[in-house]
């Protein structure tokens, strides 16, 4: 299988870590033919299989870098995973957006409830960036209520960083602020005015 001249350290690592001639063979027929003893090791220790491979290859990963596979099992970038965002309409994604998909719960329920609100075709930049900042459909159902709808991805999350929510604006109405824009309500929540 292409390794010779192994120390008795790297013999009881690769046993120790269950590193079988099958697993080798496996990601050789894989096309992973040129992996080092680590790399192999690695492959093991995180579950990237060949069938983990074989699965990514048939929803349209393939020729994956070894790092990227170990990533990608890491954060659970699964096949299934990626069919089902697939299945929701996101295609075309990099390995990195995938593996930041799974880190920031970008998920097919959470791009489907956007949809429903009217937010077709969201760019995974800024699924990702709506999910860091805890933009939820929920919210956004509370603020189209208090007459705040249409908003852009960009201002929906200009309300989470500057923590302008359906309450702050409740209460912002009962100090007085009745017709106060979008633009205001994050100039007071700036300014602190609570």
């Amino acid at each position: 299988l292409g390794y010779r001249n192994l120390s008795s350290d790297d013999i009881v690592r690769m046993a120790m870590i269950d590193v079988t001639t099958a697993h080798v063979r496996g990601l050789n027929q894989a096309g992973y033919t040129s992996l080092s003893l680590d790399e192999v090791i690695r492959t093991r220790i995180h579950r990237v299989t060949p069938q983990f491979i074989q699965d990514l290859a048939g929803v349209g990963y393939r020729n994956i870098p070894v790092d990227d596979l170990v990533r990608m099992s890491i954060h659970g970038a699964t096949a299934a995973n990626i069919k089902a965002l697939q299945d929701a309409g996101i295609r075309g994604q990099s390995v990195e957006d995938v593996i930041r998909f799974r880190i920031h719960k970008v998920t097919p329920e959470f791009v489907r409830a956007l949809e429903q609100r009217g937010y077709r075709g969201v760019p995974g930049e800024d699924l990702v960036k709506m999910r860091i900042h805890k933009v939820t459909p929920e919210e956004i159902d509370q603020l189209k209520t208090l007459g705040f709808s249409g908003m852009s991805v960009d201002e929906l999350v200009k309300f989470r960083i500057h923590r302008v929510t359906p309450d702050y604006i409740r209460s912002m109405r009962e100090l007085g602020f009745q017709s106060a824009t979008e633009d205001q309500l994050v100039r007071l929540r700036i300014h602190k005015v609570d």
